[in-house]
């Protein structure tokens, strides 16, 4: 699936720009437990939706925080 794809991504990007990025969007198909993982081992700030069930209720300042 693409979420194996993220890491050759992230090694891409650090290939053109000599740095990874501050923050990346994410859809839920890359949002998976290696992934997440991954970013936080080299200090990348992933947004986008949560792993698990939807809140019912979601806080407008709150929406773009990571887990």
């Amino acid at each position: 699936s693409e979420g194996q794809d993220f890491a050759e991504t992230l090694d891409h990007y650090y290939d053109l720009h000599g740095h990874y990025p501050d923050e990346v969007l994410a859809d839920t198909l890359y949002r998976n437990r290696e992934n997440l993982k991954l970013c936080k081992d080299l200090g990348i700030r992933i947004c986008g939706p949560k792993l698990g069930r939807h809140p019912k209720h979601v806080d407008a300042a709150n929406r773009r925080e990571d887990t």
